[in-house]
């Protein structure tokens, strides 16, 4: 299979450009919780510090203060699983916020 090419030369984007900082509320609350569930994969449920149920308590709060209210429920009720010893309910609460985040995420402009 051939695919011609045929978008004048020096008009393709730049793959070195990268997108602005966001800087409205919306995107700020949908960045600071799609980072934050970041996190939580990255150290593992396990292992997470004592304050991030805190964290993602306040980060549900701010998505639910731009509209997005259940992405923000979603963060609350990861938030109300996480204990010492997190078991498949925790995991499936982080699965379904990650999963709504990311979709917040690839709607913003």
């Amino acid at each position: 299979m051939v695919v011609p090419d045929l978008a004048e030369a020096g008009r393709a984007p730049d793959p070195r450009d990268r997108p602005g900082d966001v800087t409205d509320p919306l995107g700020l609350a949908v960045t600071e919780a799609h980072g934050l569930l970041a996190e939580v994969a990255h150290r593992g449920l396990l292992h997470l510090p004592s304050p991030m149920t805190g964290r993602l308590r306040d980060a549900g709060k701010r998505l639910e203060a731009v509209g997005l209210r259940r992405a923000g429920a979603d963060l609350a009720v990861l938030a109300a699983r996480l204990a010492p010893d997190p078991g498949d309910d925790a995991a499936e609460a982080w699965a379904d916020a990650y999963l709504r985040v990311s979709l917040c995420a690839e709607l913003l402009p």
